[in-house]
């Protein structure tokens, strides 16, 4: 738990690898943990840096995205919202922009 909130990477982790049964109208309805469809999730660092707090995984690679760097505060809707964004270009077959170890 992070300031009351669940983990939620652990909690997408542990859902059986089965088609999301959410309706498209909500955000995100991707299928969880099956290689393939990414997912973004706010999963906040503690590292003062806020634009690394999302972190994208598709079963089998897992990293944070540097996003909303042109900002120098950021919040977390506004990281929240550029997750979903994120996790759709990537759906979409854009390439992830893996940072070198």
């Amino acid at each position: 738990m992070y300031n009351g909130q669940p983990d939620l990477v652990a909690w997408f982790t542990s859902r059986p690898a089965e088609p999301a049964t959410t309706p498209t109208s909500q955000a995100s309805a991707t299928t969880s943990g099956v290689a393939g469809a990414w997912s973004c999730v706010w999963d906040p660092t503690r590292d003062n840096d806020w634009h690394n707090d999302v972190e994208c995984f598709d079963g089998t690679t897992r990293f944070r995205p540097n996003l909303l760097s042109d900002i120098a505060q950021v919040d977390e809707s506004q990281m929240r919202a550029a997750g979903d964004e994120y996790e759709a270009y990537l759906n979409a077959g854009g390439t992830p922009d893996i940072p070198a170890s």
